[in-house]
């Protein structure tokens, strides 16, 4: 067997170790036992600066950007609750939104022994109305930061594509190593559907208020 061959040979026997660290975690810590060999492996494949994770989507609505900004940026409801996830505003900025709080609960996995609930705080910043704003957060209990952009891009005939973008990463280098690749994916995997559904139904709440609201109506 060759140098090459047998470099990739271990390189896999320690990614299923890898694995196999991974799993464990996630069952529970009555079977978290891992052994330092399996540690030691992890840390040298993967290494302690792992590349933070980076997920983007985008989707089309039947709403303008106006509709949108409004929706998000000037009605001020104290609580948003869509789902399993619930944002509380604490600061709303200057006239813009700019300097925004709020404190967020969304779903993450049962293994981080939260009775499966996360919990963020969240400052907005570079908002520039009817186009694009830009979050950072703080998260526990993987205790982790985030930023996140927003851009709204005007198809016309009163429709508009949602470009949205979020990087990811956990502030121990050993979770980071461990889990933050399977709790970001967790956290995100339904992002594109929350928002788009959020923005439906608010932009059509919106409409119905305004027909209403109509004389004669």
């Amino acid at each position: 067997m060759g140098r090459s061959e047998r470099h990739l040979r271990q390189a896999k026997l320690q990614a299923v170790e890898i694995d196999q660290v991974e799993i464990r975690l996630q069952a529970g810590p009555e079977h978290a036992a891992i052994s330092t060999a399996a540690l030691d492996s992890a840390v040298a494949v993967v290494g302690w600066s792992r590349p933070m994770q980076d997920h983007s989507h985008s989707f089309e609505v039947t709403a303008t950007p106006q509709e949108i900004w409004t929706l998000f940026w000037q009605r001020r409801n104290r609580v948003v609750e869509h789902g399993d996830v619930r944002i509380e505003y604490l600061h709303w900025g200057d006239d813009t939104g700019e300097g925004r709080i709020r404190h967020c609960h969304f779903r993450v996995p049962r293994y981080l022994l939260s009775g499966g609930v996360g919990r963020s705080w969240e400052w907005l910043t570079e908002v520039k109305p009817y186009e694009s704003w830009r979050y950072d957060a703080i998260g526990k209990p993987l205790w982790s930061r985030a930023t996140g952009w927003t851009r709204l891009e005007d198809l016309g005939d009163g429709r508009t594509r949602v470009h949205f973008r979020e990087t990811y990463e956990a502030f121990n280098p050993l979770l980071r190593m461990l889990l933050e690749r399977r709790v970001h994916r967790f956290i995100s995997k339904d992002n594109d559907r929350i928002m788009k559904s959020a923005i439906e139904k608010g932009v059509g709440a919106m409409r119905e208020a305004v027909a209403r609201a109509r004389p004669g109506v």
